[in-house]
């Protein structure tokens, strides 16, 4: 029901007989919709798939899909005729007066660009006031609101090299020293065991027993070991089990190609690489550093796996 303070003002949007019809067939895809819509009210469009729902919304933003055309009746929103307008004041009008909230984010963000960097886009296009600085943080505030978090963060800098080039670059600038190597290695780790953690930290949280103990006053030094830490140390020690994994795979690949230990050190990629040329005459000098690689990766993640299936009781027998 609309009370008669409402019915008195102006409509914010005022469709008269709109038509939208496909531009070489002249057949209507939309015909004769009229809408008001006041300010304080709310209006749904409901119908079945291909109904024209989508279409009807975005021509209140002056745009039509390609091979679609708006075949008559009007629109105006705030009291301005769409179809008098020029390209630059609907671009005023987008974002500034009228807005589009696509229904799945999933396809309607550009992967290629942050969710930061879009909205920031928004507020340059719109915003007449504040500078560079004040949009940032408008735009640091909306994700916190959301619990989304800032793109300020380290981890995507280390995440944007390969692990192997990354500790080839350490390498190649300071000398092939073994605690260089290990250094390196699990620094390119971190920010991927970061966000491991992080995703498994945020769904214990939420827990009522954090919140209890956080409403009893406990520290948060003791929450997060007595409470949350114990929760994560299933998907960490899988975690643990893939960097294992990764990292006695990286190491030998360095060795292999010569910038990890030197002989006469011993190590199974420096040793694939220095037998290599009498694979075919002498194949055990090769196969056999490749076999123990295998080995001690799959054994290293059997070990962690079944250590986290432990720690979580799947293999607890019923006494």
């Amino acid at each position: 029901m609309t009370n008669t303070t409402e019915t008195s003002q102006e409509p914010s949007v005022d469709v008269i007989d709109l038509r939208i019809a496909l531009t070489h067939s002249g057949v209507d895809v939309v015909d004769e919709i009229g809408v008001k819509i006041r300010p304080g009210e709310v209006l749904g469009l409901v119908g079945e798939s291909g109904s024209g729902k989508t279409t009807v919304g975005m021509a209140l933003l002056g745009h039509v899909r390609r091979g679609g055309e708006v075949a008559g009746g009007v629109i105006r929103i705030d009291g301005r005729d769409l179809s008098s307008l020029g390209e630059r004041d609907l671009r005023r009008l987008r974002g500034g007066v009228v807005s589009y909230i696509p229904q799945d984010p999933g396809t309607s963000l550009n992967p290629a660009l942050r969710i930061s960097t879009q909205l920031e886009e928004i507020l340059e296009a719109h915003a007449t006031d504040g500078g560079a600085e004040q949009r940032k943080a408008r735009v640091r505030e909306a994700l916190a609101e959301v619990a989304l978090p800032s793109d300020e963060r380290g981890n995507d800098v280390v995440l944007a090299f390969p692990q192997i080039i990354f500790v080839l670059l350490a390498v190649s600038a300071i000398g092939p020293k073994l605690w260089l190597i290990v250094v390196t290695v699990g620094i390119t780790h971190a920010p991927r065991v970061a966000r491991v953690i992080r995703g498994a930290a945020q769904q214990i949280v939420e827990r009522d027993f954090i919140k209890a103990d956080e409403v009893a006053g406990e520290r948060r030094s003791r929450i997060i070991m007595g409470g949350l830490l114990p929760n994560v140390t299933s998907p960490l020690l899988v975690e643990l089990g893939l960097r294992m994994t990764f990292s006695i795979g990286l190491i030998a690949a360095i060795s292999f190609l010569g910038f990890g230990l030197q002989p006469p050190a011993a190590d199974w990629g420096l040793m694939i690489n220095e037998n290599r040329l009498s694979i075919t005459v002498m194949p055990w000098g090769v196969l056999l550093p490749v076999l123990a690689i295998a080995v001690l990766t799959v054994g290293t993640n059997l070990i962690t796996d079944g250590i986290a299936r432990a720690a979580i009781g799947l293999d607890r027998t019923n006494e």
